[in-house]
This record gives structure tokens, sequence and C-alpha cells, in this order.
């Protein structure tokens, strides 16, 4: 990918496509948390830059497209 994408990662997931200078907020819309706060962990694929994983505790979701949309992989998973 672009040597220049970075995430960052806390209460929230951030991306930032010009090395740190601006950042995006991946997982909330407004006062909206798309798939809950507090990042517990991050799987970056070596394959594919658009593709991660995150797990937070509401579960664990992944994105195709860099964090711009997310799906969930809790279908299956104990509570």
């Amino acid at each position: 990918g672009s040597p220049y994408r970075i995430f960052a990662t806390g209460r929230w997931l951030w991306r930032s496509e010009d090395g740190g200078r601006s950042w995006v907020n991946l997982i909330a819309q407004g006062q909206t948390q798309l798939i809950g706060e507090q990042i517990l962990g991050i799987a970056l694929s070596a394959q594919d830059p658009d593709r991660l994983a995150v797990i937070t505790r509401e579960g664990l979701w992944a994105s195709n497209d860099g964090g711009d949309s997310w799906f969930s992989l809790n279908a299956g998973l104990p509570n």
C-alpha cells in the first residue's frame, strides 16, 4: 500500500493517507459509533492494504475498503 497510509488506535480508529498530517475517524459517524469504541486489536493484510480487521468490546469487524465500511464477523462467536 501507500507508505503514507497509517492507522492509529485507542478509543477510536483513525487513518491517515498523508503520513499523519490529517486523520479520518473510521468508526464514528457523528455521535454514532459504527462498530463500537475502544479498539482492542487490529490486523492488517500484507497482501491487500485495504483489508483490515479490528476487535472492539462489541465484537469482531472487518473492512475491505480501508475502513470506509465495515461488516460483522460476530456470527457464531460466543458472547
